[in-house]
C-alpha cells in the first residue's frame, strides 16, 4: 500500500514499482469470514492489550471497545474511547447478476458503519472504537507485535520498517519492505527487514525470529504466507525483469514455476494470486490463480489478480491496462478458484472521476477502498459488498493523488 515535492513523489513512484515489480503499470462460508475478520481486528488489538499491561497507562479499552472517558496512546496523546455498539448494521442488496456493473460516485453514497478493522487516518491510527496516535511520519501499514508494533513508513529515503515500543518509542529504523503480512490464524507476520526475510510469533516474546537473507542484488517483498508457516515472496533482481516468485519455510526456499510476481497468498485456501508474464513495451500482462507448486487453476490477460479474501474465496482485480499509480475507477470481484465473476464496480465515465485500486478485505464479503476522486481532490473510505452493495465510511479529506489520507493494514 504505498504510496510533497518533487523527490517524494518520485521516491513514492519508485517504492510502489517495486511493490508491484513490471506486473503492472505503476498506478492492503460468512462464519469463516467473520472469524478472519476477527482475528485480523486482533493483529492489532491484540498487541495493543499488551501494550496496555506493559505500558500501564493504556487503558483495557485499546483491546476492547472502551468505557472510560479518556486515555492515554503509546505517544502520550489523548484519544478519546466511545461504548459499546451492538456492531454495524447493513443492508443487505441483491445479488447483481454476472457482467452487471455497479456505478461508484463516492460523494453520492450513503453513509455506512466505521470499518470493523484497524485502519489509518495520517497517523491516527483506528482500532475497536477507539484512537491511537502513531510516532510523526507517513505510516502505510501496521502490524502488533510483541507488545509494540511493526510499521511500514514511506519517507524521502524510501520505505522504512520501523519498529516501535510499548511505550510509542522507535527502537528500530531500518530500510524495508511495503507491507506486512499475516497467516490465516493471525499467528505469525511476515516482513522485509535491512535485506533480510523475517518470520515471527505476533504475540511471542522471548521467541527468535526467523530469517533469511535476500541474496545481494536482490529486492524481496512479501506477498503472505502458504501452509505450515511457510512465506511467498517475489525476488526482483536489478534487471526488473530477473523476477521469481518463491516459497521459503526459512530451511528450504523453492520457486513457485509459472509466476513471475506473487501479488498475495492465502494459506488456509492453499492459493496464490500472481503475474505470469510483463510485456515492457506494451504493457501488457498476464495474471493467474495458482497453487504454491506452480499449477494454474486459471489464467486472464484482461484483468489483474489481485488480493485474495481472507478466506481465499474471492479475489479483487481491475484492468490491466491501468496507469494510475493507486488504481483506476474499476474493481472487479471474482470467485478465487474459478475466476468466474461476482460483481464490478466502476466511476462513471464523465468529468470527474475515481480511482479504487487500493483495496483491503474487511471480512470475507467486504472489501475497504481507499478511493480518491478527480477534479475535487478528495480521499474517500468506501466499503464494497460482494452483494454489489457500496457505501462510504469515511471522508472526504482534501490531499493530492500521490498522498493517500487513509491507510488500510496488509491482512
Amino acid at each position: 500500500m504505498n504510496d510533497h515535492e518533487k523527490d517524494v513523489l518520485s521516491n513514492a513512484l519508485h517504492d510502489r514499482a517495486r511493490d508491484v515489480g513490471d506486473d503492472q503499470p505503476i498506478d492492503l462460508a460468512s462464519v469463516r469470514g467473520r472469524a478472519h475478520g476477527i482475528r485480523r481486528r486482533r493483529r492489532v488489538a491484540a498487541g495493543l492489550a499488551v501494550v496496555a499491561a506493559v505500558a500501564v497507562t493504556v487503558p483495557v479499552g485499546l483491546s476492547t471497545v472502551g468505557t472510560s472517558p479518556s486515555s492515554v496512546g503509546p505517544t502520550g496523546q489523548h484519544t478519546a474511547t466511545s461504548t459499546p455498539s451492538s456492531g454495524p448494521t447493513r443492508t443487505t442488496a441483491p445479488a447483481p447478476a454476472p457482467g452487471t456493473t455497479v456505478p461508484v460516485v463516492p460523494s453520492e453514497l450513503p453513509q455506512g458503519d466505521p470499518p470493523t478493522v484497524p485502519w489509518l487516518e495520517g497517523r491516527t491510527l483506528h482500532h475497536d472504537g477507539t484512537t491511537t496516535e502513531l510516532p510523526p511520519g507517513r505510516w502505510s501499514d501496521l502490524a502488533a507485535y510483541r507488545g509494540g508494533w511493526l510499521a511500514v513508513q514511506e519517507s524521502n529515503r524510501g520505505n522504512r520498517l520501523v519498529r516501535i515500543d510499548a511505550g510509542g518509542a522507535v527502537t528500530s529504523d531500518k530500510p524495508g519492505g511495503v507491507r506486512i503480512d499475516t497467516s490465516a490464524d493471525g499467528t505469525q507476520l511476515a516482513w522485509v527487514e535491512d535485506g533480510v526475510l523475517h518470520r515471527g510469533l505476533a504475540s511471542g516474546h522471548s521467541e527468535g525470529e526467523d530469517t533469511q537473507t535476500v541474496p545481494k542484488g536482490y529486492d524481496a517483498q512479501v506477498a503472505g504466507f502458504a501452509a505450515a508457516g511457510s512465506v511467498v515472496y517475489t525476488l526482483t533482481g536489478e534487471n526488473a525483469r530477473d523476477q521469481t516468485v518463491h516459497v521459503t519455510d526459512f530451511t528450504d526456499d523453492r520457486t513457485v514455476p509459472g509466476l513471475v510476481h506473487a501479488r498475495s497468498s492465502n494459506d488456509e485456501a492453499g492459493l496464490v494470486a500472481g503475474t505470469t508474464r510483463f510485456d515492457a513495451d506494451t504493457g501488457g500482462a498476464c495474471f493467474a490463480m495458482a497453487f504454491p507448486s506452480g499449477e494454474q487453476l486459471w489464467s486472464d490477460c484482461r484483468h489483474s489478480v489481485d488480493t485474495l479474501s481472507p478466506a481465499g474465496r474471492f479475489v479483487t482485480g481491475q484492468s490491466s491496462g491501468c496507469d494510475q499509480q493507486y488504481g483506476c475507477g474499476e474493481l472487479l470481484v471474482r470467485q478465487a478458484r474459478t475466476g468466474q465473476p461476482v460483481v464490478e464496480f466502476a466511476a462513471p465515465r464523465r468529468a470527474d472521476g475515481a480511482s479504487f485500486g487500493v483495496v483491503g478485505w474487511e471480512d470475507e464479503e467486504h472489501m475497504l477502498g481507499v478511493t480518491y476522486t478527480y477534479p475535487t481532490g478528495e480521499w474517500w473510505l468506501v466499503r464494497f459488498g460482494v452483494d454489489g452493495s457500496v457505501e462510504r465510511v469515511a471522508g472526504p479529506v482534501k490531499g493530492v493523488e500521490y498522498e493517500p489520507a487513509f491507510g488500510l493494514p496488509t491482512s
